[in-house]
């Protein structure tokens, strides 16, 4: 039967490159399909061509897509163009379940049973929670097992050897190399693997006994991989040892829209595709059907500033549609005001869409405070486990109660109190001993004139918790007891203030401050699901592969997204400069689940927006000069402003280089000239 009589059969409208793609069959093929490409419909055709067009039986054919969900979505596809008992015929894997295979069916050649795979979350993070206490002498939070977790499975997903292992001890707080060699001892001795352990098992197989190798590389001659870009360093080893005999291997990807490097994604194996295998063709699908032009036009402009790419170009199927909205905003706390303004006044199916869970949050609280339906895709709650909020909430619970001798020991060195340990814990001892709380305990004690001093105004800080405002509170804690300089020496980001004030804006004191943090994490914990709801939340990485009426980018700022601007790049460090252009993907991957309308915020510090609406940040650029002497003369006395960081506040006093603003009980002094530069104050 040739293509086109065979085609007919099935009203699947395929544009040229499309079939080209149906019908390679044989060699090595490489297929990079841009956003909304009609990919699986592609991958889906050509496996239904391979067995009814060129009579491939399709036990010999494996497709292997990423997670056990897309397996099933890729079979039900299938099925409804071919039918389901066509569908039960075809081999449907994730590279998992294939390393599973290779194992159980090496075990039965060797007469030994495989080690037992542990696919309970709870045991695995139990193991890594107690081998932490072990190494480090403390318990871990939530956040920290997690992260251990991910870097885990990057060192075995990258075939990391010990010297790489060891450098990414530097990114740490604690012994990452020691508690890795620890967790893989003791899976070893008690004879159990974990996923990441059934690739690293099988690749060994396939490399250390040619018979079993052949075995594999004759059951499967042709073989099919969706989501190239996000397989990972060993997989595509695994990959490449199973063709290696029949070299029919056709895979589907587009490292523009690779996005998991932190789980060890090597879109590096796509780019040197036709160094891997000199004799494969490398095929495109540039049609995008989703996306209204301008978001298409948008997009391609975008990732085509990225230099590690195949040359390609997305263009629109869809003639019409100019929907791209540049919402410009004085500051950052204001995108969700409009993120509210714009779903009251809409039905439309909205999807906001952000970097990390935790810039959810501040949202999550309005929604929740005025009653507005959501649904939540996959959003956690590790921001309240994380060390600085704990940090945060622990100081506080002090300042409320400075007999809570516990908070004290956790936090006294992380403050200027300049306390030597002996001297924080014989404060401690004692205050337990008698009752009394910490700073008459301390009083009665000699010390240094600086740790009395320190002392002293933690003291008065406490002296004030019922008086002053959260928002006040955080900001005292931070720069005033030195919380941030601590942050600094640990190298660790401030960014979590943020999200902790906007909590705080909107409460009426500490306590209630921290009955709110509670009621955010146990309502995420749970996670909220209304299924009605046309507003979806979403982490770019959640929403991948799927699309959206409409989609808003929360925090698409410098600091978030990109985590560092273009400017602050070295362009010799090849690893800052690959973390940067894996960022531009991801923005890229957020406006193209846009169908119809896409919102982008214009704040002052968003380099991304900038460089796509390059025109506005010029003309700005060239009336800067003129505009200071108008900016100072709005800075008078009485005048409303909102400033970047800490909100909304009131101007009180001007001469001609400072201004002194109040934010609700705190008061400021700013230099003019910084704050106009930096774009950091807005009269309202």
């Amino acid at each position: 039967m040739d293509f086109s009589t065979w085609l007919k059969q099935y009203p699947v409208p395929l544009n040229p490159q499309q079939k080209e793609a149906v019908q390679t069959v044989n060699g090595p093929v490489l297929l990079l399909a841009v956003p909304g490409s009609g990919k699986t419909t592609v991958v889906v055709m050509r496996l239904g061509w391979m067995v009814q067009g060129c009579n491939i039986p399709p036990s010999s054919i494996v497709t292997i897509t990423y997670t056990v969900s897309a397996v099933n979505d890729m079979k039900n596809r299938y099925a409804s163009f071919f039918g389901k008992q066509a569908a039960e015929q075809m081999v449907f894997r994730t590279i998992n379940g294939i390393c599973a295979r290779i194992i159980y069916q090496y075990g039965r050649i060797i007469h030994k049973p495989p080690y037992e795979l542990i696919s309970d979350d709870r045991i695995i993070n139990q193991m890594i929670i107690s081998i932490y206490q072990e190494i480090m002498h403390e318990y871990p939070n939530e956040n920290e097992v997690k992260e251990i977790r991910t870097k885990i499975t990057y060192i075995k997903n990258m075939m990391l050897c010990e010297q790489e292992i060891n450098a990414l001890n530097q990114d740490v707080t604690y012994d990452l190399s020691a508690i890795y060699h620890r967790y893989c001892t003791k899976l070893k001795n008690e004879r159990c693997m974990d996923y990441d352990d059934q690739m690293v098992y099988a690749l060994r197989i396939l490399k250390t006994d040619p018979a079993m190798a052949k075995r594999v590389q004759q059951q499967f001659t042709y073989i099919c991989v969706d989501e190239a870009q996000d397989t990972s360093r060993i997989q595509h080893e695994i990959i490449r040892l199973i063709a290696s005999m029949n070299a029919n291997l056709f895979m589907v990807g587009d490292e523009d829209q690779s996005i998991y490097e932190f789980r060890a994604a090597w879109p590096q194996a796509l780019l040197d595709f036709s160094l891997t295998y000199p004799n494969g063709r490398v095929l495109l699908m540039e049609e995008n059907f989703r996306s209204v032009p301008a978001v298409v036009n948008l997009a391609d402009r975008f990732i085509s500033a990225n230099t590690d790419r195949h040359e390609k170009h997305m263009h629109a199927f869809r003639t019409k549609g100019n929907d791209v909205t540049f919402v410009q905003l004085k500051s950052r706390s204001r995108q969700i005001r409009h993120i509210i303004s714009t779903v009251q006044e809409s039905d439309e199916q909205t999807a906001v869409l952000f970097r990390n869970n935790e810039n959810a949050i501040p949202l999550i609280d309005q929604l929740e405070r005025k009653h507005i339906p959501y649904a939540m895709r996959n959003v956690d709650a590790v921001f309240f486990s994380h060390r600085i909020v704990n940090d945060v909430c622990t100081i506080l619970r002090f300042l409320i109660d400075p007999s809570d001798v516990d908070a004290f020991v956790k936090v006294y060195y992380k403050l200027n109190l300049y306390l030597k340990k002996e001297e924080a814990m014989k404060i401690a001892s004692s205050a337990k001993k008698t009752g009394k709380d910490i700073f008459t305990t301390a009083k009665s004690m000699k010390l240094q004139d600086y740790s009395v001093n320190g002392l002293k105004t933690l003291k008065e800080t406490a002296s004030m918790i019922h008086q002053k405002d959260a928002m006040t509170m955080l900001q005292i804690i931070f720069d005033t007891l030195g919380y941030r300089s601590y942050l600094q020496h640990a190298h660790l980001s401030d960014d979590k203030l943020y999200i902790l004030q906007q909590i705080a804006r909107y409460v009426k004191d500490v306590p209630s401050f921290l009955q709110r943090l509670d009621e955010l994490a146990d309502l995420i914990r749970t996670g909220k699901q209304d299924s009605d709801a046309k507003l979806i939340l979403s982490t770019i990485h959640s929403s991948k592969g799927l699309e959206y009426d409409r989609v808003i980018l929360l925090d698409c700022v410098d600091g978030v997204l990109p985590s560092v601007p273009q400017s602050q790049i070295n362009p010799e460090h090849r690893d800052a400069v690959s973390l940067y252009q894996e960022e531009r993907r991801l923005f890229y991957v957020a406006i193209t689940r846009a169908k119809n309308r896409l919102i982008l915020y214009d704040l002052a510090q968003s380099s991304f927006v900038a460089e796509v609406r390059p025109q506005k940040r010029v003309e700005e650029k060239k009336k800067s000069a003129d505009d200071f002497p108008s900016f100072v003369k709005k800075l008078k006395k009485g005048r409303k402003i909102v400033h970047e960081e800490y909100g909304e506040g009131v101007i009180t006093k001007k001469d001609s280089k400072t201004v002194i603003i109040r934010f609700g009980t705190m008061t400021k002094i700013f230099m003019i000239r910084f704050i106009y530069d930096k774009q950091l104050v807005h009269p309202v």
